[in-house]
């Protein structure tokens, strides 16, 4: 039977809110495939589309689902028919240009984003580049897997480039959250000790995701200097996942210590802390294709699971306004073959 209708949430200009609509199933080109998604994660992030320049576009940028179809130019031998995929922040780079070309094509200045440049996964079905289509590892389950087809490998690839080392501390503020619980796990697994920062009503899920401590940032008077006790001196890894918490992270990352930006936003810095500790700073976006696959096998080795409510197609808004609010634990999956 020929599907006619695909159920989208959908941003249609400046300002707007998602609304969800039926589209039509969109064809594919001879280097595409169509895939029906099952299941896609809720990035903070999908709400900038309403920015100016949109115009009637799908959001969402975590999705994995089922091939349908493959364009007359898809190797068989590498995307197959009925073969479980995801879809994550990159459907497009140039190939061209010097960051594709030295293997760091998260960067390239002519990416086409999920979801920002082109529709995304708040939709039944989808058409997608089938090089850019990532096969999904049989153990994960598509639910708690399909946010880290962008907050896990962005916060894997910001961990990775710090160089963190066995047994060195991570701190995260913001640890409960849709990023940073995910962080929490990513850093126990890559060897490193964690403690995380966030309201004491998060604090059971950020233990329970590999924190040795969580310090409660309402009711601790000392935040900074509770952690650079615990750590014998700060930090060797903060992982920033929220614009305020850059203020306090320069005073207890150790001396010589990395602070991975994930928040983004402006803030104050003071730059002679930096130069004072020798500080490293570095961002991190997004991820490559290839560290995404990497962050999914670390994912089946180190048991990393986004912690998640499930909801349908008609929550999209409501969740966009609680993340805005910071009323979400863990994260928010969008089940996509509910009725």
């Amino acid at each position: 039977m020929t599907v006619e209708i695909n159920r989208q949430a959908i941003v249609e200009t400046v300002g707007d809110v998602y609304k969800v609509v039926d589209g039509a199933v969109p064809e594919i080109a001879a280097d595409e495939a169509l895939v029906r998604l099952t299941h896609s994660g809720v990035c903070y992030t999908g709400g900038h589309i309403r920015l100016p320049g949109v115009e009637r576009l799908v959001g969402g940028h975590e999705g994995i689902g089922t091939v349908l179809k493959t364009g007359a130019d898809v190797d068989a031998s590498t995307l197959a028919v009925g073969q479980r995929v995801g879809m994550g922040f990159l459907s497009s780079t140039c190939k061209e240009c010097e960051m594709c070309a030295s293997d760091d094509e998260a960067y390239c200045p002519k990416q086409i984003p999920t979801g920002f440049k082109c529709d995304g996964t708040f939709q039944e079905y989808a058409a997608f580049k089938a090089e850019y289509l990532i096969p999904i590892p049989e153990q994960l389950d598509s639910a708690s897997s399909a946010p880290l087809l962008c907050a896990g490998a962005t916060v894997y690839s910001g961990l990775k480039a710090s160089g963190l080392k066995h047994g060195q501390w991570v701190v995260i503020p913001g640890a409960g959250g849709g990023l940073g619980h995910i962080a929490v796990q990513y850093a126990k697994a890559m060897g490193g000790r964690v403690i995380g920062i966030d309201a004491g009503d998060k604090e059971e899920l950020v233990l329970s995701c590999g924190a040795e401590y969580c310090i409660d940032f309402k009711t601790e008077e000392d935040v900074a200097g509770r952690i650079n006790k615990l750590t014998g001196g700060g930090a060797h890894v903060i992982v920033v996942t929220s614009v305020p918490a850059y203020s306090l992270a320069w005073q207890y990352v150790r001396l010589r210590g990395t602070v991975v930006c994930l928040g983004m936003g402006p803030t104050d810095f003071d730059a002679s802390l930096a130069v004072v500790k020798g500080i490293k700073v570095l961002g991190s976006s997004t991820s490559t294709r290839q560290e995404l696959k990497e962050a999914l096998d670390l994912a089946v080795t180190g048991n990393v699971r986004a912690i998640h409510e499930i909801r349908t197609l008609d929550d999209v808004e409501r969740t966009m306004w609680e993340l805005k609010q910071g009323q979400i634990k863990g994260r928010v999956v969008i089940d996509l073959t509910a009725a």
